[in-house]
């Protein structure tokens, strides 16, 4: 097989490079070198190398010569020949030096393979050594175990024997033990028994079954006030029970008494029958329970004042809201009579509230069993109405009486008076009476039953019942501005045709007649040019008040505009209005007006008289209808009643 130069030479430094590697493993890593599969693999490459470079020498060989025997012939110094003959010359050193590096790399590798299989017949060598070493260990520990499970043995057996000498010896100790010690031994622990007795904090008493005193503490001397000595074969001072706990009272040398809680038990004292007495002294205890109950008993009766004030202001607040619901003073009344006798549970009580018109206190509402106490007084009869502010009458501590009360004579019970006022006036009153002294002796500060509590309630009351009935007022102002007319003091058009809307829906569903009557001053003209407008105004102003005289509860006198009025009369047939309507005329023509100084003579009336349904279905209709009769009548002379004619069609 003929292989090219330039494969040869490319195939050796492949080698040459891998030896190396393998040279460097050996350096750094001998343990994986100096395996078998390493070494035979190593020495396998370098035979290759060596080859190789035999192989390339031998190739080289020929054209060598050739190219030296081309040289020589031609004999020219050409410059490319003499580059070829340096070229060879270096081919031939690398063949040299490639050689030489394979004999060197299997010389190494000799001497390796020579240090690792020495080394290993050390390792193996140590090996045996260990082994042996193991062995003669494992023998000596076998040795050393058996020696100390002897040891052990030695000791155990000593134990044994101690144990049993020390068992022989304190049985002889104890056999040796003398009677005296133990007699030593008891009076020891008596005198320590003793000693606790005299040091004990309780008194302590031995009693023979003739209830004699054989031994006592010196807390018992302390405690009857006697001593040891004095109490050692003495009657005991009470007889005792066994098994049964008591208190016994003991009266001191200072005449203090101070109890004694005493418990006897029946035993035995030095080998005789005898009764254990224990005695503490619970005096301190008795007064701490003692008051602790009284404190109880006041803190007890602070909560349950507390829970009644705070019922009582719920009262109030229950009471405020029904006000804050009230659209009429009748009803605010209802509420102070449904919410005054509870809130104040007293032997009596009573609430005036002021009629304007008479300048008079009425009672409204009274509760409870009271002494003489006026249904209605004067303001100046009152010391609470006098003065703005809370009056108490207190027989026998105050000579400053109400007359509202027994007539002004000193009164059976102490009372109150509270006055329900506005930022503008006094508007009412609520007076009190009590079952004796409110602020009666002993009775804790915040007790619900103290005048000044009492007295703070009720102000608190007169001040809500006050601002319920100024609104009310107030409300009831705003609505009568609203509805009336401020010349005449009769309803307005307005309300008046509101009301008679409700009266026609009314009579549609009940089938009953609606009247009215529409009227107008005769001549109303000529008393404004005659004399003067305010004259006029008097005179519309005294027909409202002879209309307002005219009609009844139920029915509405009202200006109608300018000077017609308007007259409403439900559940009234035509001919009863009519007759109504002639009764007005007659009493306004019979009537002499009268001005300041200025007599405006006769004042005559026109008046329209129509009925639902017979002049219409509709208060407007009905209206119409009167209207027309109305202007019939001035037509016809005026001062004068028309009736309404029937629409066509009508019977």
């Amino acid at each position: 097989m003929k292989i090219s130069i330039k494969g040869l030479i490319i195939l050796s430094l492949l080698l040459v490079e891998f030896v190396t590697g393998v040279i460097l493993t050996a350096a750094y890593r001998p343990e994986v070198f100096f395996s078998s599969y390493t070494l035979a693999a190593f020495l396998g490459l370098t035979t290759a190398t060596i080859v190789c470079g035999i192989l390339l020498t031998r190739q080289l060989a020929g054209p060598i010569q050739e190219l030296r025997d081309l040289m020589k012939n031609c004999g020219h110094g050409l410059q490319v020949a003499e580059d070829g003959r340096h070229f060879v010359i270096e081919l031939e050193d690398l063949g040299h030096s490639v050689a030489q590096l394979c004999q060197r790399l299997q010389t190494a590798g000799l001497e390796k393979a020579q240090v690792y299989d020495e080394r290993r017949f050390q390792e193996r060598k140590v090996r045996d050594e260990n082994e042996a070493l193991r062995g003669t260990l494992a023998t000596l520990e076998a040795r050393i175990q058996q020696a100390d499970q002897e040891i052990r043995e030695a000791h155990r057996e000593k134990h044994h024997f101690q144990d049993k000498l020390h068992e022989v010896i304190s049985t002889i100790s104890s056999e040796n033990v003398t009677i005296q010690e133990k007699i030593e031994q008891h009076r020891v622990q008596l005198e320590s028994v003793l000693s606790s007795i005299h040091s004990f904090p309780d008194a302590f008493v031995v009693l023979d079954p003739e209830n004699r005193v054989i031994f006592s503490n010196k807390a018992a001397a302390d405690l009857l006030e006697t001593t040891i000595a004095a109490l050692q074969d003495r009657t005991f001072f009470f007889p005792v029970a066994s098994g049964q706990k008591s208190e016994v009272e003991l009266q001191s040398r200072l005449g203090h008494s101070r109890i004694a809680e005493v418990f006897a038990v029946e035993s035995s004292w030095q080998g005789q029958k005898a009764f254990l007495v224990s005695m503490r002294d619970i005096t301190d205890r008795k007064e701490t329970a003692r008051s602790l109950s009284e404190s109880n008993a006041r803190l007890q009766a602070i909560i349950h004042t507390l829970e009644l004030r705070d019922e009582q202001l719920r009262s109030i607040t229950t009471m405020a809201k029904f006000f804050q619901l009230c659209s009429t003073e009748k009803e605010v009344r209802a509420v102070i009579s449904d919410n005054l006798g509870r809130l104040f549970p007293v032997k009596g009580g009573s609430v005036y509230i002021l009629d304007e018109d008479i300048n008079v206190f009425a009672r409204i509402h009274e509760w409870g069993g009271q002494q003489d106490v006026a249904a209605f007084f004067t303001p100046d009869q009152c010391w609470a109405l006098k003065t703005g502010q809370s009056h108490s009458t207190l027989p026998g501590r105050s000579n400053l009486f109400c007359h509202h009360i027994n007539d002004g004579a000193p009164p059976e019970n102490d009372g109150l008076c509270v006055p329900i006022a506005n930022n503008e006036a006094q508007i009412g009153l609520i007076f009190l009476e009590f079952e004796g002294r409110p602020d009666r002796q002993g009775a804790p500060p915040h007790d619900s039953f103290s005048h000044d509590s009492i007295k703070e309630l009720c102000s608190t009351t007169a001040d809500h019942i006050a601002l319920a009935i100024t609104n009310i007022r107030l409300q009831e102002k705003l609505r009568e501005s609203a509805v009336r007319d401020s010349l005449t003091g009769l309803y307005n058009r307005r309300h008046t045709l509101d009301f008679l809307k409700k009266q026609f829906y009314i009579a549609q569903h009940g089938g009953k007649p609606i009247s009215v009557i529409l009227l107008d001053v005769d001549h109303f003209k000529k008393f404004n040019d005659t004399f003067g407008h305010d004259a006029g105004d008097f005179v519309l102003k005294m027909t409202g008040a002879l209309l307002q005289h005219s009609v009844r509860k139920g029915e509405v006198a009202s200006r109608y505009g300018g000077e017609e009025f308007l007259l409403v009369f439900p559940d009234t047939p035509m001919d009863s209005a009519t007759r109504m309507a002639e009764e007005i005329r007659q009493k306004v023509e019979s009537n002499r007006f009268q001005y300041e100084d200025l007599s405006l003579g006769t004042v005559t009336l026109s008046l329209g008289v129509a009925c639902f349904p017979l002049h219409g279905q509709t208060e407007e209709d009905v209206i119409k209808a009167a209207d027309n009769a109305l202007y019939q009548a001035k037509r016809d002379g005026r001062n004068r009643v028309v009736a309404a004619m029937l629409p066509e069609g009508t019977g």
